[in-house]
């Protein structure tokens, strides 16, 4: 009895895995994840957060030269969406390097958009080059045809993301290419899941290692949360995206009727870049289309298996068909059909 006595008194060594079991487990699974958060909140202050402008908001409402409309439109979004990609395409057609055909359905079939070079891609600023070089066949080739059915393959689309982000970057306004930002915590995340697959496995033999688990997929999903807010603008793209935002606004609501019968085209044709990458792309046709804007020399429709019509006609003949060209386009680029179809 003595030496019980005694022996309930000494110290006990630490035991790793009696400690897993009785408070470890517990342990990990509340501190993990408490720690990942606090340690990505932390980031997110230091790294992930836009420097506070000192101008009031709209004060800068002219955009720099480096600001095309698919570069406007992932600064303000943080990201690339396909509504940008058909942007940089619109604006790379209106600066004469890509001719767009829109061709009827048939019977049977679906409404195709055919895009091909019709000019040196030199002149154009880096992403659009790069967006029509990858959507834009050559002459030599045969044009390229999409349609809603017949997309843009998925690593096309990466590539051209890329090349609109990557452009961001190189001209300072990210501290880095949002793309890559996001995948790094993207991975960690991932790699956090997979651990939690892994150790869970063991919850047949030992009830702890599903707590530890549970924390790993609580921790992991923490970092998929943080992943699109990680992207930082830079004092020049924060002031870029807050001139952005100011030209929109504007922009949205602008009358045709106001403008001059030769400014009207020049205007109608500049701004369309813009309004597909601010999302109201069809009010600005259907506007632009009532005061007897022409169609873009840079589009054309054709029936199947017939010659394109020559010279541009009024757009109000030929609207339905217009838009429906950028919808098609859109949804190839990845956009759903409900958003592609829309403003």
């Amino acid at each position: 009895n003595w030496t019980r006595f005694w022996n309930a008194r000494l110290p006990q060594p630490f035991l790793p895995r009696r400690f897993m079991k009785t408070t470890g487990g517990t342990l990990f699974m509340v501190l993990i994840p408490a720690v990942t958060f606090l340690v990505l909140s932390l980031l997110y202050w230091v790294r992930g957060r836009d420097p506070r402008l000192h101008t009031r908001p709209g004060a800068v409402t002219r955009l720099s030269a480096d600001l095309t409309a698919d570069v406007a439109g992932t600064l303000v979004d943080e990201r690339t969406e396909p509504r940008d990609l058909l942007a940089a395409l619109i604006d790379a057609a209106r600066r004469g390097a890509v001719q767009l055909t829109h061709e009827a359905a048939e019977t049977g079939e679906v409404s195709r958009v055919l895009v091909r070079a019709a000019g040196p891609f030199d002149r154009l600023p880096p992403s659009q080059k790069a967006v029509a070089s990858l959507l834009a066949h050559s002459a030599d080739e045969g044009p390229a045809a999409f349609s809603i059915e017949q997309g843009v393959p998925r690593t096309v689309v990466r590539q051209a993301r890329d090349a609109v982000q990557g452009e961001c970057a190189r001209l300072g306004f990210f501290r880095q290419n949002p793309a890559l930002e996001r995948r790094v915590y993207n991975a960690i995340g991932l790699a956090l899941l997979l651990a939690s697959v892994v150790v869970s496995a063991g919850v047949m033999s030992s009830f702890w290692m599903a707590k530890v688990g549970l924390g790993l997929f609580l921790a992991a999903l923490a970092c998929f949360l943080f992943a699109p807010l990680m992207p930082q603008r830079t004092w020049r793209g924060a002031l870029e995206n807050s001139a952005a935002r100011a030209y929109a606004a504007p922009l949205r609501t602008l009358a045709p009727p106001k403008l001059d019968t030769d400014r009207r085209q020049e205007e109608f044709e500049r701004g369309l870049p813009y309004a597909i990458a601010f999302r109201f792309r069809k009010e600005w046709i259907n506007d632009f289309a009532e005061e007897g804007v022409l169609t873009p020399a840079w589009w054309q429709t054709a029936a199947p298996a017939a010659a394109a019509d020559a010279g541009p006609r009024p757009l109000m003949e030929t609207r339905e068909a217009f838009i429906q060209t950028l919808s098609i386009l859109s949804a190839a680029l990845g956009e759903s059909p409900a958003r592609s179809s829309g403003g």
